[in-house]
């Protein structure tokens, strides 16, 4: 099966791009696959270096073209290709040929789209049956570029983009329209096999996965409008679009990340008034929290909405009680901020396995959390996403043989 990798990126970003490139110059070269650089702004020397030394296709795009559209014209442009299977991905994520082989292999299933879950703990292959069960268990892992692969020939072929473009890429529903596209084009296709790959995540890694995400400004808009708008437009047949809501990742409209938002200058009175029926759908926070912490200064919300926290932390640091942050990646470094500008110390960050997890994280160890819990009253911060929270609980149980932990949700 013949493959394009397509990879939207930016001037700012031709460093990183230049190092996932060099890791994945194997892949490159094998047969059937070719990689795009899909380009926004000037062509200088060193692009032009890059595409030769990689024997990479370079594509340039409007510079400035918000990252939708520009995802929009890459699927356009690859339908009338002679490619069998499109996968656009981030420009800031690699993976290496023992899981691209994997991919290879999942491709000769023939299936017309497929799920990547690049963070799972085993490798396997396995088919989606039904369009219900495509959206239970994965329309939230859509929402991010990578996570899934087309069939150029039956996802792509004879999309109408005219009425897809006038649907999805409208002010309310742009920054989510991609999932939009996903789901319109599947309802419209008579039975399409869908199929999960799932990756062991030690085998991709985000370069950037420690970094605030790019639209962190934006974040009220984009989750409790955008994604609240896009759940609202696509067609009837996927169920309940309340339960569609909720399963965006928690932890952006969080207690913890709009503390964060409003610190920053990012969250205040406004922005609560102008998305509140949003928020008051999508944040896991009370309708009074969520105005506590659009009014209040950042001193005064620390002890108003974080009070049970500073007390639990100052309690078991008196008691000589260790602290921990349960994960290693975007959303623990985030927590550890936050905690930070609480005054607020902490002895480490915990994951259920070390391998594809750093040594360090924000200057602190990452453990095994089966080496660290050999005591009762430790307290847990759990900072992972909030679909792994319960498997969290369950392997907090295991490791610590059952002893009583005090747990604090972020997503709360």
């Amino acid at each position: 099966m013949k493959i394009a990798v397509c990879i939207p990126t930016y001037e700012k970003r031709i460093s990183v791009v230049e190092k996932i490139l060099e890791r994945e110059k194997n892949i490159i070269n094998m047969a059937d696959t070719e990689f795009f650089l899909y380009y926004s702004g000037e062509v200088t020397e060193e692009i032009e270096n890059l595409k030769d030394t990689y024997s990479v296709n370079l594509e340039c795009m409007e510079l400035g073209m918000e990252s939708n559209i520009k995802f929009f014209e890459i699927y356009k442009q690859m339908e009338n290709s002679d490619f069998d299977y499109v996968w656009i991905i981030h420009d800031h994520t690699y993976f290496d040929e023992e899981s691209y082989l994997k991919i290879s292999e999942a491709l000769e299933n023939n299936y017309d789209f497929i799920v990547v879950n690049s963070q799972a703990s085993i490798d396997r292959i396995s088919e989606i049956a039904t369009a219900e069960e495509l959206c239970e268990g994965h329309i939230w892992r859509l929402n991010s570029i990578g996570n899934c692969i087309v069939k150029r020939g039956t996802f792509l072929w004879g999309i109408d983009w005219k009425m897809m473009e006038e649907k999805y890429l409208t002010p309310d529903s742009i920054s989510y329209s991609h999932v939009g596209l996903y789901f319109e084009r599947l309802s419209q296709l008579h039975n399409p096999r869908m199929g999960l790959i799932e990756i062991s995540r030690d085998r991709f890694i985000d370069i950037l996965r420690n970094e605030k995400y790019s639209w962190y400004p934006e974040t009220v808009r984009i989750c409790a409008e955008s994604w609240v708008s896009v759940i609202d437009k696509i067609p009837s047949c996927y169920g309940e679009k309340f339960d569609l809501y909720k399963k965006q990742d928690q932890f952006f409209l969080s207690k913890c990340n709009l503390a964060r938002l409003r610190r920053d200058g990012f969250y205040n009175t406004d922005i609560y008034n102008k998305y509140k029926k949003g928020l008051e759908l999508m944040s896991p926070v009370s309708l009074e929290e969520l105005y506590d912490l659009a009014t209040l200064g950042f001193e005064e919300l620390k002890t108003t909405c974080f009070g049970d926290l500073i007390d639990k932390a100052n309690k078991c640091k008196s008691e000589n009680k260790r602290i921990y942050i349960y994960g290693a990646g975007r959303h623990a470094a985030e927590t550890a901020e936050l905690i930070g500008d609480f005054s607020l110390d902490f002895d480490g960050f915990i994951v259920s396995d070390k391998e594809g997890n750093p040594e360090n994280l924000a200057g602190k160890k990452v453990m095994e959390a089966r080496k660290c819990l050999d005591e009762e009253g430790l307290l847990i911060l759990v900072a992972v996403q909030s679909s792994s929270y319960d498997a969290v609980l369950q392997h907090i149980n295991k490791c610590s043989g059952g002893r009583n932990m005090i747990i604090y949700n972020v997503y709360k």
